[in-house]
């Protein structure tokens, strides 16, 4: 299975929260939840944007969030939205179909397609009050999930010592983790002790990097080899480091 197909994304958006969650599709066709992000909602109410910016601004936290947890990119998701602006149409397709056997083809369901009977329904509901989608507002709602391009981009997860534990070695999972991230050209690789942090980037480069955790951000410089050496921070915990490309933000580690 194709990794963007591993994923299914939901999207919420309501009066008073934007909530997105990301699911890991199994082999055994099992759904695990793997992200979640959640913002409080502004610039709508029951359901209609009234301020088009607040509104974006809240679907890209949510969005942001589920992504640094899951440590995938979303750029499509499967959204929720309710108000007495939103209806729907039952419709029904008639087409005379021809042929001694009278088999139904393609072509003819193509054709019940193309204007089914509910259809000038739908344009008596747009003459009635309900708008199409203001172009300002399709074009806002791609740039929310095109927004990690100008400033920030999620490291891609390469490996974590927990999905390759050894066997019979000791001080493997409660004594210290390994994580390693790609960034473009660059890797950036964790060592996580009980005490201390390593942060080396590859190849060497000396560049500005932050640890992030619930209670705030502490500056560090990687040295000429790439490397910074820091106290253990609680978790959750996520790194980012200023690199040539733009900033490289590590999704969020949990434990």
């Amino acid at each position: 299975m194709a990794r963007r197909e591993r994923y299914l994304v939901g999207l919420d958006v309501g009066t008073s929260n934007v909530c997105a969650v990301v699911g890991e599709i199994h082999d055994d066709n099992s759904l695990h939840i793997v992200g979640l992000g959640a913002a409080e909602s502004r610039g709508i109410k029951r359901g209609v944007v009234v301020n088009l910016e607040a509104a974006v601004e809240s679907i890209k936290k949510a969005i942001e969030e589920a992504e640094l947890m899951a440590g995938v990119e979303i750029d499509s998701v499967h959204l929720s939205l309710s108000g007495s602006h939103v209806k729907g149409f039952n419709s029904r397709g008639v087409v005379a179909v021809a042929g001694r056997n009278r088999e139904i083809r393609p072509g003819d369901i193509d054709r019940g397609h193309l204007r089914p009977e509910g259809a000038q329904r739908l344009d008596d509901a747009f003459e009635h009050g309900i708008a199409p989608i203001p172009a300002r507002l399709s074009d806002a709602a791609r740039a929310a999930f095109g927004w990690r391009v100008a400033d920030e981009r999620l490291a891609a997860l390469l490996f974590d010592s927990t999905d390759s534990e050894l066997v019979g070695v000791r001080g493997t999972a409660s004594d210290r983790r390994s994580f390693r991230y790609g960034s473009g050209e660059f890797v950036i690789r964790v060592h996580l002790t009980p005490l201390t942090i390593v942060v080396m980037i590859e190849p060497p480069l000396s560049v500005a990097c932050r640890l992030v955790t619930e209670e705030g951000s502490t500056g560090h410089r990687t040295d000429d080899l790439g490397e910074v050496v820091a106290d253990a921070p609680d978790l959750p915990l996520r790194i980012e480091v200023d690199l040539p490309s733009g900033t490289a933000v590590t999704p969020w580690i949990t434990g």
